[in-house]
Parts: C-alpha cells; structure tokens; sequence
C-alpha cells in the first residue's frame, strides 16, 4: 500500500506547503482570506457539478489541493502576533534612550551558570500598552533576587 494513495496525507502535504509559502511570503492577511473565499467557493461549485455527472474530472482535486495551500496560508497569517499593531516590534526603539517595558514573568526556565531565565509577557513600552513574548536572561549574582510565575 503506498503512502500517498490517502488523500488526507496529500492534503496535509498540501497545508505544510501553505504554511511555508505564508511564512515567506509578504502577502498580507486580506489577500488569504479572499483567495480562500474564492478557492472554497470553486470547491464547493466543482464538488456539485461532479455530483451530478457521472465523468471524472481532476478540475475537483486541483481546486482541492489549492484550497489547503491557501487555508494553510492563512492559517499561518491569522496566527503571526506581529501582524497586530499594538506589537512590541512595532514601536520605535531607538538605542539614543533608554526605554522602560512593563513585564509579566510567564515561566522561569531551568537556569545556565551565569543567568536566570524566563519567559516574560510585554504589558507594556514607555506607558503605552503592548503586546508579545520575550527571552529574559537575567544574570546571576550573590544578591539577586529570584522572580515567580506573574510577578510585574
């Protein structure tokens, strides 16, 4: 029995291939949701037309398989928080100040020799509300204090 005969293997292939031509692409979100509007639209057209007639036609698997790549595009677009504006990468940060971030400690990781680390929630930049998640290495000394899950 081969591999590829299931359909649901090729239509995974199909939505692995979608995430990675959203991860590469520059095409914005609006673009996915109206190519899968239509894409799913010509499925749903093509999958009565076969219904009613009894010849085969491959039209149907096509329109199929481009309809995962899209959704598989879209799916990763949807699910990119950079692509929200109130994203920390969106503020201008430049080296000439120092900036102050408000924190919210997620999880703390196991510790190397020299550094803390944890996993923090962006509250917030300069006082203006934010978003995101950051890496923080905190080092390590004989007076450092040690922080806990939700600590600010």
């Amino acid at each position: 029995m081969k591999p590829l005969n299931f359909n649901i293997i090729k239509l995974t292939l199909c939505l692995v291939i979608g995430i990675s031509i959203g991860e590469f692409s520059g095409l914005t979100i609006g673009v996915y949701v109206i190519t899968t509007v239509i894409l799913i639209s010509f499925l749903v057209i093509f999958y009565f037309f076969a219904r009613t007639n009894f010849k085969q036609n491959s039209l149907f698997g096509v329109v199929a398989f481009l309809c995962a790549i899209s959704i598989g595009c879209l799916v990763y677009k949807v699910h990119d928080h950079t692509l929200d504006s109130s994203h920390y990468t969106h503020f201008n940060l430049e080296n000439t100040s120092p900036h102050t971030f408000t924190l919210q400690i997620n999880e703390r990781l196991k510790p190397s020799a020299y550094y803390e680390k944890y996993t923090v929630r962006v509250l917030a930049v300069d006082q203006r509300k934010s978003s995101g998640m950051l890496l923080l290495n905190i080092e390590k000394d004989s007076i450092s204090k040690h922080y806990y899950t939700d600590d600010i």
